[in-house]
């Protein structure tokens, strides 16, 4: 057995990286394709969801697992319904069926807007040979820490249970009302 000195001999062998997959080859060239297809995606389910009304029960979205076996709201119970209500101007019927989902929609929306700008002033950038810009700041201020994650984690779970909670009538018009 002989002792290391900490610097290993090179013994010739080298394991490449690995090759970047085709989203990432895509991101690299375009940073400005993944929130296109995201949004993309999302405009169309919104549309979808305008088009089908779910409280009518003949489209194709599925009831919620928990509100069906256990009759309680989780957190994203009523959240299609209030999207349907939002995408219809109903912002009233909208807070009736998920108020978080309401408040936090159209924080996404410019949260998104933001990334979408962010990433084609990147590519202009890389096009004219500059810097990237630095990340918005309403942007780098959404980057969450681990506690950050267990405070939206806690609200979630908090929000769950007050919804819940039929003794006080006071909060009633947090049930999602299905």
């Amino acid at each position: 057995m002989t002792a290391t000195t900490g610097s290993e001999p090179d013994t010739g062998w080298h394991v490449p990286p690995p090759e970047p997959n085709a989203f990432e080859r895509l991101r690299q060239r375009k940073p400005w394709a993944p929130p296109a297809i995201l949004g993309g995606v999302l405009a169309l389910g919104t549309a979808y969801t305008a088009w089908q009304d779910p409280n009518r029960g003949s489209s194709l979205f599925p009831g919620c697992p928990l509100k069906e076996a256990t009759g309680l709201d989780c957190p994203g119970c009523g959240g299609t319904r209030a999207l349907h209500a939002l995408t219809q101007g109903d912002i009233g019927t909208a807070l009736d069926h998920n108020a978080v989902l309401t408040v936090v929609l159209p924080l996404l929306a410019v949260a998104w807007g933001l990334w979408l700008l962010h990433t084609i002033r990147v590519t202009r950038a890389r096009t004219g040979h500059a810097d990237p810009p630095a990340w918005p700041a309403p942007l780098r201020a959404l980057r969450l820490s681990h506690r950050g994650w267990l405070a939206v984690i806690g609200f979630m779970v908090a929000f769950a249970v007050v919804r819940n909670i039929s003794a006080v009538p006071a909060l009633d018009f947090l049930a999602s009302e299905a």
